[in-house]
């Protein structure tokens, strides 16, 4: 399989290089038999022809062996070395949000970009500065509160979840700022197709019922992170990361709502009606499909994944 991602990768980069190659050489040797031209600048088309098939074989060798270093290229061999049982890779689309590449090492328990020990420590301090994770302990603590309680069983919130239910089912008594919150969810791209876009339902939002999905996506994110910090060992991370969608699929019948439930628990929590970052990653989970698909790893993790399929 490797071997197959390395093809495709050293084809797809090399492939210009090598076909104006053979096509300039072609063009030289066979200059009096297939075409007619003028034969003084035969010899400058093979010098050329010739540099660029080694140019392309250069290129074409590098990507084969896995030594041509870019980001591009660690990603795949990171997710071939690391990607996750077969079985499991759905329930890794729920912390999705939170890759940095969703589409590239989302289905790795390992996070690529916390592979060395100064990222490691940063990621260290940053978790512990949001949510007070210092040890297993902690860890523990804070899953469990989102696994059974979580900003969703707050009665402030709860207080401020029924009003903002209350002007969602009475569009005429909406406020500006909650009217601002609708057209950004709204924005949510579900697919891009033929130079057509097609947005995310807009009634979902106006049947929005819980808030639960801040917590789900939050928790199963956080398990991942606590594993790559080594606060979790595996066995532990996957328990939490099966249970957190297993009250996904009791909670939500798509994707589109969790989606709109983790925006409306996130307005709560934070009073920030534009959310753009947020909007932008559920677009891409949505609809982010390459347009020179090579690779089987590039592929939307939330319509690879069905929420029904968990």
């Amino acid at each position: 399989m490797l071997l197959y991602i390395r093809l495709s990768r050293a084809l797809s980069k090399s492939g210009v290089f090598l076909l104006l190659g053979l096509v300039f050489l072609f063009m030289g040797f066979t200059k009096d038999t297939y075409i007619d031209w003028n034969t003084g600048y035969a010899g400058y088309v093979l010098i050329g022809g010739g540099l660029s098939l080694l140019i392309g074989l250069f290129i074409f060798i590098r990507n084969l062996s896995g030594s041509a270093s870019t980001l591009e290229n660690q990603q795949d061999d990171f997710l071939f070395n690391h990607i996750a049982p077969e079985e499991k890779r759905k329930y890794l689309a729920l912390g999705a949000l939170f890759s940095l590449h969703p589409y590239r090492t989302v289905e790795c328990l390992n996070k690529f970009f916390l592979q060395k020990p100064e990222d490691i420590l940063k990621g260290k301090e940053n978790i512990n500065e949001s949510w007070g994770i210092v040890d297993m302990t902690s860890a523990k603590k804070q899953l469990d509160w989102l696994l059974h309680s979580g900003h969703r069983n707050d009665k402030t919130i709860i207080t401020q979840k029924n009003a903002l239910i209350a002007q969602l089912r009475n569009p005429a008594e909406l406020t500006e700022e909650i009217s601002e919150l609708i057209k950004n969810v709204n924005q949510i791209t579900y697919s891009i197709h033929s130079k057509q876009i097609d947005y995310i339902n807009p009634n979902i939002i106006y049947n929005f019922t819980n808030l639960s999905g801040w917590d789900y996506i939050r928790g199963a994110s956080m398990a991942k992170d606590c594993y790559n910090l080594g606060y979790l060992d595996e066995n532990e991370t996957w328990r939490y990361i099966l249970a957190f969608n297993e009250l996904v699929v009791q909670d939500f019948s798509s994707w589109e709502q969790l989606a709109v439930s983790f925006l409306v628990g996130r307005y709560i929590w934070s009073g920030d009606p534009y959310q753009e970052w947020y909007i932008e990653h559920f677009s891409w989970l949505f609809s982010f499909y390459p347009e020179d698909d090579v690779n089987e790893f590039q592929q939307n993790i939330w319509k690879k994944y069905p929420l029904s399929e968990l």
